[in-house]
């Protein structure tokens, strides 16, 4: 099982800011507001959600919108459960007990898990200024890389695809989700759950084989999951230096 809060992490990057001099209450207010905006997921929201109305500070809204969207995606995977556990059963002759408690059932725990620290995890942080700064203080943002792009092996086709699926949510990211091409009943139904419940401007299936991953990996991503053999991950994160995008490797034999 991929580490909760760590996964979250890996989707996120972290800013200092250090206030120089005294400033107000109001002054700091504003700062978090234009900060806040710049969040990749508060921009989604407003152009895909418009009626979702304004919170009290933007950071709020963003926080509430990925919590919608993580509980969307728990209604989803509880809705369709039957067809996910059938195309287990097509790929990997999985009974629906055996689909459950080795899959489904995992990746509903960390989305509930990632839903319920999802406040503390977002919050900024304070930290004291060195003397040299003071009367400053630093705060730190951890702010979402952007599009991220989420590579899933076979063997475990629903929970190594919807785990990292869910820290990116939590994260504040949009995602393509490549699934493992040698499960192909598990990538079309994810395909088409999350193609209910998500337009493909923010969560994206891309079905296909190693043509499609080769070029997938090959775009200019802000952030790269792989999950895979290690000389697979070789490739992956060779390709991934061209454009100087972070990748977080889950190697296996």
């Amino acid at each position: 099982m991929i580490g909760r809060h760590k996964d979250f992490s890996l989707f996120t990057c972290t800013d200092m800011y250090v206030w120089h001099g005294i400033r107000s209450s109001t002054e700091r207010r504003l700062a978090g507001h234009i900060r806040a905006w710049q969040d990749a997921g508060y921009a989604f929201t407003y152009k895909v959600f418009p009626n979702m109305g304004h919170g009290t500070l933007a950071g709020e809204h963003t926080e509430q919108f990925r919590r919608e969207m993580l509980t969307r995606l728990e209604l989803a995977l509880t809705r369709w459960e039957g067809e996910l556990l059938e195309a287990l059963r097509a790929d990997l002759n999985k009974s629906p007990y055996e689909g459950y408690m080795s899959e489904l059932g995992p990746t509903l725990a960390e989305l509930r898990f990632a839903r319920g620290h999802l406040k503390k995890w977002a919050r900024p942080v304070w930290h004291p200024a060195p003397l040299s700064q003071f009367p400053s203080v630093g705060t730190v943002y951890r702010e979402p890389y952007g599009v991220s792009l989420i590579l899933a092996p076979w063997n475990y086709p629903l929970l190594l695809t919807l785990a990292p699926l869910v820290s990116a949510i939590a994260a504040g990211c949009t995602a393509v989700v490549k699934p493992g091409e040698d499960a192909p009943a598990s990538a079309r139904a994810l395909a088409e759950v999350l193609g209910r419940v998500f337009p493909p401007e923010y969560i994206t299936v891309a079905e296909g084989g190693r043509e499609e991953a080769e070029a997938l990996v090959a775009k200019p991503f802000d952030v790269i999951f792989f999950t895979g053999s290690p000389a697979v991950g070789k490739k992956v994160m060779a390709a991934a230096a061209e454009h100087l995008t972070p990748v977080t490797l889950e190697l296996g034999g």
